[in-house]
This record gives structure tokens, C-alpha cells and sequence, in this order.
């Protein structure tokens, strides 16, 4: 999965951000596991070649790997509660 945005600026950035949030939580719901692997954007000429070749609009933000998965693992870390990060 390719994200691309019109522009490539903090307000972009943050609106890639909240696509690959979106993208994840459907995923898990399909069993889907997502793998971010942005650091090929950075090698010379690939985002060039690749926007060429998938006929993309736009700068590339991110590109991320997914496949089915039959379990999720645990957290590796304790998860803080949602009362302790919302505050009203």
C-alpha cells in the first residue's frame, strides 16, 4: 500500500499519520498485519521511478508491507488505560 500526499509538509505529514492509523484499525479487524517500510522512499531515485511506475499522483509518504495474520501477539509493554491519556 502506497500513501500519497499532494504536498510534503508538516500538515501532510500529519494527514499520512492519521491514514495509516485508519488503515491499521481496519486491518486488525480483518486479521490484516501492516508493516511499514518507508526507508526505500529514501534511496536515490526510487520514489521518482516507483511514482512513475504505478502511475502515482502526488509525493509518496509512506509504503507499507501487509498479510494476513492468524493471531496478533501480546503488547510487548503494560498499556496505559485510556482514563489516564483523555483528559476532559
Amino acid at each position: 500500500i502506497v500513501i500519497t500526499q499532494e504536498s510534503n509538509d508538516p500538515v501532510s505529514w500529519m494527514n499520512t499519520g492519521r491514514q495509516y492509523e485508519r488503515l491499521n484499525l481496519k486491518c486488525r479487524d480483518l486479521k490484516i498485519g501492516c508493516h511499514p517500510i518507508n526507508a526505500m522512499i529514501e534511496e536515490n531515485n526510487f520514489e521518482k521511478e516507483a511514482a512513475k511506475d504505478l502511475s502515482l499522483k502526488g509525493n509518496m509518504q509512506m509504503i507499507i508491507r501487509v498479510g494476513y495474520v492468524e493471531a496478533y501477539p501480546e503488547p510487548v509493554s503494560k498499556r496505559r488505560d485510556l482514563k489516564d491519556i483523555i483528559v476532559r
